[in-house]
């Protein structure tokens, strides 16, 4: 008598509530997480655009911050910088402001210096097992672009208000 009323409790009942609240749980986290990524996708996209850069500086902290591994959101950084540079060498060259000896000079030097890149970095990964590393390479580069842009435009101020060639002027025609 004991073992029939044992067998007519509903013994996965209450784990199987839990376990579908719990999955209902984690479907609303992931959906909530996938539209805070996307406003934060979008108003990156848009600063990007405004202020001129590739994307990558603004996209790679954001990527780890939303728990990308280290090398996927360095080559999604890349990609990006990539596109953006690319549409505007295209821009340009259809305007007729490309000198093309140069460009292909930089074009071979950048690859050239994109697979050393691409090789040591992988070769130091793999040997340390640590792509922090990404990390902390892209913290310094972001950081040494933003001390270097900091640098040379005070400069560039400071000639402009020297030869007084700098401020604003009128946007209208005299």
């Amino acid at each position: 008598q004991h073992a029939a009323a044992y067998l007519q409790q509903p013994l996965l009942a209450a784990p199987a509530t839990n376990l579908l609240e719990q999955q209902r749980m984690q479907q609303q986290q992931s959906m909530t997480r996938l539209i805070v990524t996307a406003c934060k996708v979008a108003v990156a996209g848009v600063v990007a655009g405004i202020v001129g850069i590739g994307g990558g500086m603004i996209m790679a902290p954001m990527l780890l911050e939303s728990g990308v591994h280290p090398l996927s959101s360095s080559a999604t950084s890349n990609i990006l910088v990539f596109m953006c540079s690319s549409s505007a060498t295209v821009a340009f060259m259809l305007d007729g402001r490309v000198n093309v000896q140069y460009s292909e000079v930089y074009c071979a030097v950048c690859g050239a210096a994109s697979l050393i890149g691409l090789t040591v970095m992988g070769k130091v990964v793999a040997k340390s097992g640590r792509p922090s590393i990404i990390v902390l390479l892209l913290a310094f580069i972001m950081a040494s672009g933003a001390l270097c842009s900091g640098v040379f435009g005070y400069i560039d101020a400071w000639n402009q208000a020297r030869d007084g060639t700098g401020g604003f002027s009128s946007i209208c025609p005299k």
